[in-house]
């Protein structure tokens, strides 16, 4: 089952205003709408098995079930994971979780894309990435106060992912389409 765009819409607008930081981007409801049909084609009880970590993603959204309960949810039956209301909360609940763990990255544009690189790469990978770009600008970590510079921006971590073998030549790739796709349309 398919959901239409206008429906996608009309939940995003109700979930977003319960975000502390998404609500806040210009652009968001087209970013998120593309991000959904990246996932899922818009298919409702789309899910894929994610044999390295014993897991699945499902939905509007491909969240992982075990984020999803990480995040709170406490399912009734299996199909609640597919709800698209449901989904949708917990997606975007993730989503600005993972913008907030980026408080060094000044740049709005280059936080989202680290956070939409987190979601679907993993935020290890991405801090791994970022703690090389950090090295080769001789910058220590230091949080919101870190002095910015190239290690601050998606092209600089993706470059550094796959050159660092954090991630393959092959999922660097599919990153790299995934955030062009949802960021730029």
């Amino acid at each position: 089952m398919k959901i239409s765009e206008d429906i996608l819409r009309s939940l995003l607008r109700i979930e977003l205003p319960n975000t502390e930081h998404l609500k806040n981007i210009k652009g968001i409801e087209n970013i998120l709408v593309r991000q959904a049909k990246k996932e899922s084609s818009l298919q409702v009880y789309a899910e894929r098995y994610e044999k390295h970590l014993d897991d699945s993603s499902c939905g509007l959204f491909q969240l992982l079930k075990g984020t999803m309960k990480w995040l709170g949810f406490s399912p009734n039956s299996v199909f609640d994971y597919f709800l698209p209301e449901i989904n949708i909360k917990y997606a975007l609940k993730y989503l600005d979780k993972l913008y907030s763990e980026f408080p060094e990255v000044h740049n709005k544009n280059e936080r989202l894309a680290m956070a939409l690189a987190s979601y679907n790469m993993g935020k290890g990978n991405v801090n791994k990435a970022m703690k090389e770009a950090r090295k080769l600008e001789e910058i220590y970590y230091e949080r919101i106060n870190t002095i910015q510079g190239k290690w601050a921006t998606y092209k600089t971590m993706i470059l550094l992912a796959e050159k660092h073998g954090i991630i393959s030549e092959a999922n660097a790739n599919i990153n790299k389409r995934y955030i062009s796709y949802i960021l730029r349309g």
